[in-house]
């Protein structure tokens, strides 16, 4: 009987849990990553990135911003330079440049966002196509 309360109790501590970390920013899950295993285990768990997805999801707007460089007319392109690339944000953070270190991405025109999925940038170009994760600040 002691065996099925406990089991209980750790379910309604990891639901209690889940609903607080669900409403965190992404990078300040990525820091509890650390806190320990348990956090660790729960903040990656396929469920809980779905939850926290769907939640924020839901209740944030995100903005992407751009530099515009060049517009062919004749193909009807935007066209602008890796280097100039800032990054997404919600509406609470503020705006910060990235830098790129990407080969794709660095000293030339021609990079184009070809869509966003599931928080993920598709970066295309003339030599490649790249994804770019604005929450981790990785390509």
């Amino acid at each position: 009987m002691e065996e099925v309360e406990e089991k209980s109790i750790i379910k309604l501590l990891d639901d209690v849990m889940i609903n607080i970390l669900k409403r965190l920013p992404a990078k300040s899950l990525i820091r509890l990553n650390c806190v320990s295993k348990r956090l660790y285990s729960l903040i990656n768990d396929p469920d809980f990135i779905f939850i926290h997805y769907n939640y924020v999801s839901l209740s944030n707007h995100f903005i992407l911003l751009k530099r515009y460089v060049e517009i062919e007319e004749s193909s009807n392109s935007i066209y602008y330079n890796g280097n100039n690339i800032l990054s997404l944000h919600s509406n609470d953070e503020a705006f910060k440049s990235i830098t790129s270190n990407v080969e794709y991405l660095d000293n030339y025109l021609g990079v184009n966002i070809a869509g966003m999925c599931n928080g993920m940038v598709c970066i295309a170009s003339y030599r490649g196509i790249v994804l770019y994760n604005p929450t981790l600040r990785e390509f």
